[in-house]
């Protein structure tokens, strides 16, 4: 009988740094996960009181991923990575080495697959251990790991027993919500198909250029968009929509599409927010109407926005008048 596992993932400020070697539980979970040859793993995140995403990760050495996540589908076959785009439909290939094969894992939903690749993923990761906890009826003990110590943001794993694969929680938090990541399934392997990694686009996917890498590449995830603009130094432009709304479709299709949009993405993190899925972020900035086009800097701090569809000049006109350029 598969076991279920859920994992549990805390961004919160911590008052005080531990040693850099590993705890024990810590160390023994890295190890058995960087010790296998190939790794399956099926889990939703759930936001408490807001949506889900559904995630399946396929892993094989030497360097080949497969990641099926909300808004994407990320393929590497070595040293060459595809990425699929659900809701436009395209698809793009370009080099990676295996810097770039890490910084996937730089996510939250992901961070817990890192030492796959990287025995010493976590080595620069200052950790605790904290006092046990109880969930699910179990007695677990949690890792705090401090992932940005500017922030506070924090990376907590809860371990049955010494750090086996046996976990049931862990909690993913950032500042003021918490989701859960849920396992159906978890499973460490000898070996894996290559099979399994090809780049093998989705029928009916249209290729754009690495040239349109940027501005094609759509955020769903708040924080990871939100860290692409730290790391970039961007701001992010958030496209509030709904599924039923025929304006939002209209602004897809003939603003976002256009050369002229895809320009902005030399300032711009792009993120779609589906106001009916993520009503806790439609909530944070107070959407009442769609679509909404909010701009922030790379807290999430809004500096202004517009309602509506307008054609693509006025959009940028916009977009000028907010950031006062």
């Amino acid at each position: 009988m598969k076991a279920k596992t859920v994992l549990i993932v805390a961004l919160a400020t911590v008052s005080a740094l531990a040693s850099a070697s590993l705890p024990a539980p810590l160390a023994k979970y890295v190890s058995a996960i960087h010790s296998a040859n190939a790794l399956e793993a099926s889990y939703t995140v759930q936001e408490i009181g807001g949506s889900k995403g559904t995630y399946k990760v396929q892993l094989a050495k030497p360097n080949m991923v497969k990641i099926d996540m909300p808004g994407k589908v990320i393929t590497v076959n070595g040293d060459q990575m595809m990425v699929f785009m659900k809701a436009q439909k395209e698809h793009y290939t370009k080099a990676v080495d295996a810097t770039g094969i890490q910084n996937l894992f730089a996510e939250p939903a992901l961070r817990m697959w890192a030492p796959f690749f990287s025995e010493n993923a976590y080595d620069n990761l200052a950790a605790t251990v904290g006092d046990k906890v109880r969930r699910k009826g179990m007695e677990l003990t949690p890792v705090k790991t401090v992932v940005d110590s500017n922030t506070g943001k924090t990376l907590t794993f809860l371990f049955a027993g010494n750090g086996d694969l046996k976990q049931n929680t862990i909690e993913l938090t950032t500042s003021d919500k918490t989701s859960v990541i849920d396992f159906t399934s978890l499973l460490l392997k000898a070996d894996a198909s290559k099979d399994a990694f090809a780049l093998k686009a989705p029928e009916g996917s249209k290729e754009i250029q690495e040239a349109d890498l940027a501005s094609a590449d759509w955020f769903t995830d708040y924080d990871a968009a939100l860290a692409e603009a730290t790391k970039t130094n961007r701001k992010v432009l958030i496209d509030c929509f709904a599924t039923w709304c025929g304006p939002c479709k209209m602004l897809e299709k003939n603003v976002h599409s256009t050369a002229e949009f895809k320009a902005l993405s030399k300032e711009f993190v792009f993120l779609k927010i589906d106001v009916d899925a993520q009503k806790d972020i439609a909530e944070k900035y107070n959407i009442e109407a769609m679509p909404t086009t909010i701009v922030t800097d790379n807290t999430g701090a809004e500096i202004g926005r517009f309602v509506g569809y307008v054609p693509v000049a006025e959009y940028l006109a916009e977009i000028r008048k907010i950031v006062g350029n």
